[in-house]
């Protein structure tokens, strides 16, 4: 069993949340809900007590879902959370935009793992990548139906091609010709 080892974070900010017991790792526990009382709550994992010797087992999110990745017999976190949905196992890493096929070059960048572990609670977003179906037809899960775009690129392509209007899609309150129903016109 490793020791467990002290580590000195000078983040000043965030000096009340308590940080990850992974050795090398500064990164903050993880979030994972308020008490009643309104106290935030963070994630402390048994495996890091029993791997490190780590007095609480605090535990940030990436080591967290790196750790449930490994235990589900998966080579990497993305292959994991990939697993749990049809079509998101055909996700790339980047946007496939970049050779244009939408009229424009993707230059899209997903902001650093620092900035989301300051920035949110959890440690974890990966909101900025998306499983287009290019056909439109959501329940067509064909893996040659599918291509990973970022957010922007996304929407763009889903007002352009008027994706929301395809079978198998929620209307949102909008008529065959696209238009809001719900939006009283003069």
């Amino acid at each position: 069993m490793a020791g467990y080892f002290l580590m000195i974070c000078t983040r000043g900010d965030m000096r009340k949340i308590p940080r990850c017991e992974v050795p090398g790792c500064c990164a903050p526990a993880q979030h994972t809900h308020r008490s009643v009382d309104g106290i935030k709550k963070y994630r402390k994992s048994s495996w890091v007590r029993r791997e490190y010797d780590a007095p609480n087992g605090w535990v940030c999110a990436t080591h967290h879902m790196e750790h449930l990745a490994k235990q589900n017999s998966f080579a990497s976190t993305t292959q994991w959370k990939n697993s749990k949905h049809v079509y998101r196992m055909y996700r790339l890493d980047f946007c496939e935009n970049i050779d244009e096929r939408l009229g424009f070059k993707c230059t899209t960048t997903a902001p650093p793992q620092e900035l989301i572990e300051k920035v949110i609670d959890s440690g974890y977003y990966e909101g900025h990548l998306e499983v287009d179906h290019i056909d439109g037809d959501a329940s067509n899960n064909d893996p040659d139906n599918l291509q990973t775009l970022c957010a922007c690129c996304h929407k763009w392509k889903t007002a352009m091609e008027k994706d929301y209007l395809t079978p198998g899609r929620k209307a949102l309150g909008l008529n065959s010709n696209g238009t809001f129903s719900m939006v009283k016109t003069a």
